[in-house]
């Protein structure tokens, strides 16, 4: 079958003494976490000259630099190839180790830096610290295809010729040293020929370690599909007459935790813990990229501290996926409101006080956030807010013609409704609003945007209608408080029923122990897995305090995709 899910490579000792570049601290291992996803998705570190440059600069002894000589097949592309077990790379000209690092990395969106390591990690060609003269190093690059038993071995032997029609034959030279092609290798651990040779490990390598990531996460509809980049065959979306079997899509490696999917057609998800044993001890996959170096290597090992020598810290913090609708965060000194995949500026703290929104649920912005195109501000107070400043009459937000504007109370009115003094906001006269209604309030019902009790519910008044809080727990996550809750009238009464209000978007949900997020679309209300806790915890910075705590039978009954990072 293609693309087996192998376990390639014990861990190769390695002296990191006069490893260079060595300005950088040493990081404490986390074998739990060894690097983030964020760092592992970012294909902005190096472009393929500046891996070069770097080569040169920093290693006079590397087996892969320009200085050295070194250059190998360029990899441009894939395609399915049924029936053939691995489908079909495609390579062009000879180009240098960067080029060839580079352009691996991009098409599968991982970061250069991870090839960088591994290539280090598995037979030191970065550095030339293990020597550069054995031919079977370069086969072996990155140790894809190579299980134990084999690196211990070495039974493999390849000559270039055609791999399609020749099990013995190489896909390309395994390397070129100053313009000659080596296209010989006796004692090779690599145990299919088209894995053997420089590009043609970097290249599966690349593919192995982005899919695993993902994989390990349930996001069984990620591939690599852009260009001459088509691997239909990872997601299922090959034309049927290639007559690609579907279980080829499907993943048997290592899972983070949550209620997750491993194969694009799967009806239902599984609780996996995260756990895995390796070498004797139970590590917790923080994430899929560490989920993805463990099914690659199933060995505790060095990746960590080589790439924080080579690159500094492994973990960035952040992440290239927005915060969930629903989410207010900070960014650049304002808060956004997340909605419809649009940033929508709060423009004053006035107006961010009429929402509600307690400032612990403000997330500090992701990179995804800071990417996401400006929505329309939020710059008038909310519906229903009471207000006064200086020197004015207490006025509430309400419609007119389907505009929010501000409307005079009445000393009548003011006492008639319910309303306290306690709960009169003040605005700063540079934020009130310029749009006034063309009547004073004196009517026996509560404008739009208000809270009322009668009939035995709670409902928030619309602009027309009366909408029912669904319960308790739709009432606390919307951050409502009872203090704002007026006894209906009958005008608020003989509002028509409008679509009830359930929980809020963007709230988290806690229930026999997994993690939800709160997601509407076109059919209503839905709960999404959310996580791994890598995800959860460390890139959108949720914590306990963002948890509400939820009976079962109160979950929303429609489970939506894994919301993750």
């Amino acid at each position: 079958m293609r693309k087996i899910y192998l376990l390639p490579v014990i861990l190769f000792a390695l002296c990191l003494v006069g490893m260079k570049p060595a300005s950088h601290a040493q990081a404490v291992t986390n074998n739990n976490n060894l690097v983030d996803d964020f760092t592992f998705d970012d294909t902005t570190t190096l472009t393929a000259s500046q891996i070069d440059i770097w080569l040169n600069s920093n290693f006079p002894s590397s087996c892969i630099s320009t200085n050295s000589g070194f250059s190998s097949s360029d990899p441009i592309g894939y395609s399915p190839n049924y029936p053939h077990a691995d489908g079909k790379y495609l390579y062009g000209s000879p180009v240098t180790a960067g080029k060839v690092i580079y352009d691996a990395a991009i098409a599968h969106g991982l970061n250069p830096q991870v090839l960088i390591t591994k290539l280090q990690n598995e037979e030191q060609l970065v550095d030339g610290s293990a020597g550069c003269s054995s031919t079977w190093r370069y086969a072996s690059a990155v140790g894809y295809a190579c299980t134990d038993s084999d690196t211990f071995s070495h039974n493999y032997s390849y000559t270039g010729a055609d791999p399609f029609s020749d099990s013995s034959a190489l896909a390309t030279p395994i390397y070129y040293r100053n313009g000659t092609a080596v296209n010989t290798i006796t004692g090779s651990c690599v145990n299919h020929n088209v894995y053997a040779g420089f590009s043609e490990q970097v290249v599966h390598a690349a593919w192995a370690l982005s899919i695993w990531q993902h994989k390990s996460e349930g996001q069984t509809g990620w591939a690599a599909v852009n260009g001459n980049w088509n691997h239909c065959d990872d997601v299922n979306t090959c034309p049927s007459n290639m007559n690609i079997p579907a279980s080829w899509a499907c993943y048997g490696g290592l899972m983070t935790q949550g209620n997750l999917k491993r194969c694009p057609t799967d009806s239902t998800t599984t609780y996996y813990d995260g756990y895995a044993t390796i070498d004797g001890q139970a590590l917790h996959m923080d994430n899929g990229a560490t989920a993805a170096l463990y099914v690659y290597t199933p060995h505790i090992q060095s990746f960590d501290a080589i790439f924080n020598q080579y690159f500094g810290s492994q973990y960035a913090n952040d992440t290239f996926t927005p915060h969930p609708d629903g989410t207010v965060v900070a960014l650049n000194g304002r808060a956004y409101m997340l909605e419809n995949g649009k940033k929508r500026w709060i423009t004053n703290g006035d107006v961010f006080t009429s929402y509600r929104i307690p400032w612990f649920e403000v997330k500090t912005a992701s990179t995804g956030d800071a990417n996401l195109p400006d929505g329309n501000n939020i710059n008038t107070l909310a519906a229903g807010t009471v207000f006064r400043s200086d020197n004015t009459p207490v006025y509430v937000m309400t419609y007119e013609s389907g505009n929010l504007v501000k409307q005079q109370i009445s000393y009548s009115a003011f006492n008639s409704l319910g309303y306290s003094w306690d709960e009169v906001q003040y605005v700063s006269p540079a934020n009130v609003p310029a749009a006034t209604s063309s009547s004073i309030l004196f009517s026996n019902q509560h404008p739009a945007g208000t809270l009322i009790a009668g009939n035995g519910k709670v409902y928030l008044l619309d602009q027309a209608s009366k909408r029912w809080v669904l319960g308790p727990d739709a009432f606390t996550t919307n951050n409502y408080s009872w203090d704002e809750v007026k006894a209906a009238t009958a005008a608020d009464l003989s509002l028509p029923d409008g679509t009830n209000l359930d929980l809020r978007q963007g709230n988290i949900l806690f229930s026999s122990g997994n993690i939800y997020l709160v997601d509407y679309d076109g059919s209503g209300i839905l709960k999404q897995p959310l996580g791994p806790w890598e995800c959860y915890a460390n890139r959108w910075h949720y914590g306990y305090r963002d948890l509400y705590q939820i009976a079962p039978s109160s979950l929303p009954a429609r489970t939506g995709d894994l919301a993750t990072c």
